[in-house]
């Protein structure tokens, strides 16, 4: 899956400094001319009919991927709560939206959970706790074509 190499661009980005209401791009094309754009932003969050962001967290940033491969988002977000309460909270969203959780993995600190819909669109939550707050990030899109 190419979406990968936009994702790691995504992460890239979301380390760039955003404050409020500025907007930071990568253009990148491939040999076949195929063009993928990957937008970081403090800007409101539009998540697919079924998810909404964890009850009182913090938006840290938001990062939109575009290209022949795929689409998607990477939210990075803060809350107090603990990450089983925030991986708890997108397990359920995800599977009453028709995901099925297909990869669940749990390292002492760090949670992830990943499910997939029959129709290419699927989510991937990671969740780790530091100083007291957890920090997740959700990428949810959907493969291209190619």
């Amino acid at each position: 899956m190419r979406i990968s190499g936009i994702a790691l661009a995504a992460i890239l980005l979301a380390s760039c400094d955003s404050s409020a209401g500025d907007e930071n791009e990568i253009r990148m094309s491939d040999d076949e001319g195929n063009e993928s754009i990957v937008t970081s932003s403090t800007a409101a969050v539009v998540l697919p009919d079924g998810f909404s962001i964890y009850p009182g967290a913090a938006i840290e940033s938001t990062t939109t991927m575009s290209g022949a491969d795929g689409e998607g988002q990477l939210i990075i977000m803060t809350s107090s709560a603990s990450p089983a309460d925030v991986l708890a909270h997108f397990r359920e969203q995800g599977e009453t939206a028709g995901y099925e959780i297909d990869m669940e993995m749990n390292t002492g600190k760090a949670h992830v959970i990943a499910g997939k819909r029959a129709d290419g669109e699927m989510f991937t939550v990671n969740a780790s706790a530091a100083e007291g707050d957890t920090t997740a990030m959700l990428i949810i899109g959907k493969e291209g074509s190619n």
